[in-house]
């Protein structure tokens, strides 16, 4: 199910801009150090279990990520693993090894400026080779991303606002026209709202501590109500609270649809140990996932077994 798999690697975290890499546990969204984090997925349809995956990072003493390994099992059985190298606390090298699949093989090496800010990202395979350009602003954000690919290119820029991420918008182009463009907005610098040119809706990101909410807003003209939004969250400092609670109004029912719904399990650290969702893009199905952390200081939380007790208590904040 590749759909499924799709899902998974959105992350639901969006702690970092695009095209910037995971490094640090803190990137993961973690608050305390970590040495090792697994997960286990099943993805279920009815009572019984479609599709199954795992996933595990790895980390030095100072926090940073090391390996990484995911694991699709079943009828797209794959698994991929990287391994990252760093120079004086920075990402240099990552390198991506596909199991029967050499193909995928790449390597990403990362270069950084006097004030340690990431410059360049080059992904090199044996197909192809693309180049990421990073630039920064007079006050050392990040400005602009330009990636350069084998016939065309993209520019994504960002935009502040009071000291915070406000907006990124990026473009393609082919032979210097623009084909396609995606707006961003921000609350607290993370994605809340997406607008793709090509299409008739708005992409809405809601996230609190205990759900996640992907939404589809179909406005019949969703520019103008993906400005409006960006005036509110630019002047009236709109929270993603606010957002939902606007969203789930009943006067935007006839244009709200939920795409998926997630919900989780914490521990005492507020790091999440059990989460379930249900998927409703495709062929709607629900999916489970059980998460062992192992702290810096040697302490473990969660695990990565299957445990229905959790599977019933998740899905009853899901019928919620």
């Amino acid at each position: 199910m590749k759909k499924y798999i799709t899902l998974l690697c959105i992350g639901f975290s969006f702690l970092s801009y695009a095209q910037q890499p995971d490094v640090n546990y803190k990137d993961l969204g973690f608050t305390r150090k970590i040495k090792k984090v697994e997960s286990f997925s099943y993805a279920m349809e009815d009572k019984s279990v479609t599709d199954k995956s795992s996933d595990s990072y790895e980390f030095d003493e100072n926090g940073n990520i090391i390996h990484h390994e995911y694991h699709v099992f079943g009828k797209y059985a794959s698994a991929t693993s990287e391994n990252s190298t760093y120079d004086n606390g920075l990402l240099v090298k990552r390198e991506i090894l596909v199991k029967n699949r050499p193909g995928f093989n790449a390597i990403l090496t990362y270069q950084y400026d006097k004030k340690n800010n990431l410059i360049k990202k080059t992904y090199q395979s044996s197909q192809y080779k693309n180049d990421f350009l990073f630039s920064y602003d007079k006050s050392n954000k990040l400005a602009e991303i330009k990636g350069i690919y084998a016939n065309n290119y993209s520019v994504e820029k960002f935009y502040y606002e009071k000291e915070k991420l406000l907006k990124s918008v990026t473009q393609f182009f082919s032979k210097d026209t623009v084909q396609s463009e995606t707006i961003k907005l921000y609350i607290d610098e993370k994605p809340a709202l997406e607008y793709y040119s090509n299409d008739t809706f708005l992409k809405a990101y809601l996230e609190d501590d205990n759900e996640f909410i992907m939404l589809q807003m179909n406005y019949p003209e969703p520019i103008q109500n993906m400005n409006g939004i960006e005036s509110e969250i630019k002047y009236e400092e709109l929270s993603n609270g606010q957002l939902k609670e606007n969203f789930f109004n009943d006067r935007n029912e006839i244009y709200r649809k939920i795409d998926v719904r997630e919900v989780l399990k914490q521990n005492q650290n507020n790091d999440w140990i059990a989460k379930a969702g249900v998927d409703n893009r495709y062929n709607k199905y629900t999916y489970y996932v059980f998460r062992k952390i192992t702290y810096a200081d040697g302490s473990i939380s969660g695990s990565t077994e299957f445990n229905i007790f959790l599977v019933n208590e998740l899905k009853s904040k899901l019928n919620d």
